[in-house]
């Protein structure tokens, strides 16, 4: 319970400017996994529907990843949701899954990319360098703007190695694993050098493998899944050559900058915050304009991680700018982040289901960041009432639901008829399936809770009830004519400053002057 306070009052906090002028509500708090919490915030004002994962790095049985589509550096495209449920096995759940870099023609993504210490790519085209976000074994993160390498080292010889699971030009030697395919699709002029490491693939350290197989004056080598394949041409192709069978070579693959002993890298842009202070941003269209967005850092000692979306383009939610996303993650105590691939990419999936609103259907992707528990399942240990808080004005209902988690917040079934739900009834009423309905009338606005128990285990909901001070319409002026027929929407704002959309059902029209013209219900 005190991790749910700590980050109630981070969540409620928001930004130094917004908590003055945007009020905001955390309708979900929920713990998601081992170290992991899910946090729903929406301000209705603006309107924008924000969706955050917290990560406790320092918790053991928390680990997060890079995938690709279809394990492919260019294997086409792959929904977020399809990402979590093909990587989701026992003691290897996906707990949570957000959409990663910008991706161009056949899925393939612009920047660098490092998935389980294995290079995927390096940023081509331009801009060379793009921001990327690195993880290591050690809970350490960073932000930078790298620049991939690499180096191999032989008994006789120190070669660079150009590139990773790209086309080999003249002289180049390039790198070949398993994001590349079932071969590397090179054409019969080089050498090419299938090796066999000796421990784990890892980036910014040196691995050892040995050479298995040599093949000179030919190409599309097979790559045996866990083992990678160096393709030589003109000189970098004569000095593989010279190799022989059974011989130890040692690969430095590098990201520079970049944390020691890399396991997992994506990139996107822009940079947001770097060491607790706003990254300087230009001022165009892309930063300035109001979008979805898919965002990702850290705070000052990287022993949390926050997966971050915000909803956009859809009446609930109109997006936020690089700017105000990076002001609102600063609010939270964020220290480094960056953006990642937004607009209709924008996609949170947490246990299984889709969190956040896309601006569209689903759609598919490049690649992810997944967010894994490797805890055992056991049995029902806590039970989960949401929304975590709820605020409504007098008269209007909401819908309880309550989830069933094991000891690390697993997911267990639960008889949902065996809950049972109570409530003070002076701030309302709720029916045996979990429907709060406020009090119809009150003098003043006031919080309470409505409690929920699943035999001896038990939590609750906190409910703000409150009064309107005004209504507002919209449109406020009208010019039409007796063709066009007009719709108007209705907002009501409590004295605090809170402001939702009024229900149809909930107001009465009139026109005072049937001349005008005629209103419907």
């Amino acid at each position: 319970m005190r991790l749910f306070f700590a980050l109630v009052s981070l969540a409620l906090a928001c930004s130094a400017a917004y908590a003055q002028t945007i009020p905001m509500d955390t309708l979900v708090m929920r713990q998601v996994g081992p170290g992991m919490t899910y946090v729903q915030i929406v301000a209705p004002s603006v309107p924008w529907s924000i969706d955050i994962l917290e990560l406790d790095r320092t918790n053991p049985y928390l680990g997060i990843e890079m995938v690709e589509a279809n394990d492919r550096r260019a294997g086409g495209y792959e929904t977020v949701s399809s990402m979590a449920a093909r990587n989701d096995g026992p003691e290897h759940h996906v707990v949570g899954a957000i959409n990663g870099d910008f991706f161009g023609s056949a899925g393939d993504a612009t920047s660098a990319g490092v998935v389980g210490g294995q290079m995927v790519r390096r940023s081509v085209g331009s801009p060379s360098l793009r921001p990327s976000i690195g993880f290591n074994a050690a809970n350490a993160a960073s932000i930078s703007l790298p620049s991939v390498g690499g180096t191999l080292l032989t008994q006789s010889d120190t070669l660079t190695i150009k590139g990773y699971n790209e086309s080999r030009t003249t002289n180049a030697l390039i790198l070949y694993n398993a994001f590349q395919g079932a071969t590397t699709g090179t054409n019969a002029y080089g050498t090419e050098v299938v090796i066999r490491p000796t421990e784990s693939w890892i980036v910014n350290d040196t691995v050892t493998a040995v050479v298995e197989q040599i093949a000179v004056g030919a190409g599309d080598a097979a790559i045996p899944d866990g083992w990678a394949v160096l393709s030589g041409n003109g000189a970098a192709a004569t000095a593989l050559g010279a190799l022989k069978v059974g011989e130890q070579v040692r690969i430095v693959a590098t990201v520079d900058p970049g944390l020691p002993r890399i396991e997992d890298l994506i990139s996107g842009t822009p940079i947001l915050i770097q060491d607790g202070q706003p990254y300087p941003m230009s001022n165009n269209s892309h930063n300035r304009d109001r979008h979805p967005r898919t965002a990702v850092g850290f705070n000052a000692d990287t022993s949390r991680i926050y997966f971050m979306t915000v909803d956009g383009r859809q009446p609930s939610s109109v997006g936020m700018s690089n700017f105000e996303m990076r002001d609102f993650m600063m609010g939270l105590g964020i220290t480094d982040a960056m953006g990642l691939d937004g607009g209709g990419s924008t996609t949170m999936v947490i246990r299984g289901e889709i969190a956040n609103s896309p601006s569209s259907a689903e759609r598919p992707v490049a690649n992810g960041l997944l967010a894994i528990s490797t805890a055992p399942v056991g049995p029902l240990e806590h039970i989960q009432a949401v929304p975590f808080m709820s605020s409504l004005f007098l008269g209007e209902s909401v819908q309880i639901s309550v989830v069933g988690a094991d000891s690390f917040y697993n997911p267990v079934q639960i008889d949902e008829a065996a809950l049972t739900f109570r409530v003070d009834p002076s701030l309302g009423t709720v029916t045996p399936d979990g429907v709060f309905t406020a009090a119809a009338s009150r003098d003043e606005q006031t919080v309470g809770y409505v409690h929920v128990a699943y035999g001896a285990l038990t939590d609750s909901v906190r409910v703000a009830l409150r009064v309107v001070s005004r209504i507002t319409v919209d449109p406020r002026t009208v010019v039409t004519d007796t063709l066009m027929a007009v719709p108007f929407t209705v907002r009501a704002t409590d004295s605090g400053g809170f402001s939702q959309s009024v229900p149809d059902g909930r107001v009465t029209w009139q026109v005072l002057d049937p001349r005008i013209g005629s209103i419907s219900s």
